[in-house]
């Protein structure tokens, strides 16, 4: 290979170097399920919190009845959530709702808008409420029903 290839393919490689290093990179963090800080509730199962957010349960069983908040589809934290909880996108969630409503079984959760502290505010009009947000969000506002690891 001749010098001017050696300058070349050096000068591609740190070309792509850069250009992958100025990428946003968004590590993965811990998900909170969250509710009021007043609720009943005080903890929740993995398997819980898919059969809630999957509208397979709507009344716990200490007879609760629960309102969901989700977070909007553009948050990168609802695709994370979903992968976690169900082995799930996007996509694969958008198809569950549209059977559950065509069969008249329930409603998808509630969008709320603004991130995590929407879904904070939220929480807090809403006593049974429950949503996700990033773990280090989390603050006196809400309680913590399940840690789900990155």
């Amino acid at each position: 290979m001749g010098l001017s290839m050696k300058r070349f393919v050096t000068a591609l490689a740190l070309g792509f170097l850069i250009l992958f290093a100025s990428l946003p990179c968004q590590a993965k963090t811990a998900i909170a399920v969250v509710t009021n800080r007043n609720s009943r509730l005080t903890a929740l199962t993995t398997a819980q919190v898919k059969a809630i957010f999957l509208s397979n349960e709507n009344i716990l069983p200490n007879g609760v009845r629960i309102t969901l908040a989700d977070q909007e589809k553009t948050q990168s934290i609802k695709l994370e959530f979903y992968e976690a909880i169900a082995q799930m996108d996007l996509k694969d969630v958008s198809r569950h709702w549209a059977k559950i409503i065509f069969t008249g079984r329930g409603m998808p959760p509630e969008q709320v808008d603004g991130g995590d502290e929407g879904v904070k505010s939220w929480i807090k009009s809403n006593p049974n409420g429950i949503g996700y947000i990033h773990a280090d969000s989390v603050d006196g506002s809400v309680k913590v029903l399940l840690k789900i690891a990155p």
